[in-house]
């Protein structure tokens, strides 16, 4: 007789980050990740995107940012 094990596992994905996790995930400098923050408070979507712990502590929509970058993918050129 064979024992079969069933494992389950559950992984979990974050749904924020850090400036600085957010600028290794995106392959860019933390400093580009704020001038991105700025300009998302220019375009009205910062508030949709970050959360602010304190002055400081700027917890960042993995998800969101990444929209909001493709968002921006090649705007340059119109």
């Amino acid at each position: 007789m064979k024992h079969i094990t069933i494992v389950n596992e559950v992984t979990s994905k974050p749904l924020y980050a850090r400036v600085k996790t957010i600028g290794e995930m995106f392959d860019m400098n933390p400093s580009t990740v704020w001038r991105h923050m700025q300009q998302m408070k220019k375009d009205g979507v910062y508030d949709d995107i970050v959360i602010e712990e304190n002055e400081k502590t700027k917890y960042i929509s993995i998800k969101g940012f990444e929209k909001y970058m493709k968002s921006r993918h090649q705007k340059y050129l119109y």
